[in-house]
């Protein structure tokens, strides 16, 4: 297996333990994905204010867009949109 496979499958295995997070619908802070055992680099654009905007702006897009759709959620590629289920 590949070092990226081995480190994807190690991030997925530490988010998906119950044990740890003690709950399935609490969200998880930047800081727990930086440290607590993940290891994630995250790029904080809350800090660049133009980068926000544009962030905000596309999420807003994007969530009325599914909403029309009729889909819970949806993932959106360099080559489509994805459902989520």
């Amino acid at each position: 297996m590949s070092f990226k496979k081995e480190r994807a499958k190690s991030i997925a295995d530490r988010l998906a333990d119950a044990e740890h997070w003690h709950s399935h619908g609490r969200g998880i802070s930047k800081d727990e994905l930086e440290n607590d055992g993940i290891g994630l680099k995250i790029n904080d654009f809350g800090s660049k204010s133009d980068l926000n905007h544009n962030i905000r702006h596309y999420h807003g897009l994007f969530s009325d867009y599914i909403r029309k759709l009729g889909i819970a959620g949806a993932v959106h590629t360099r080559n489509r949109l994805r459902r989520v289920a």
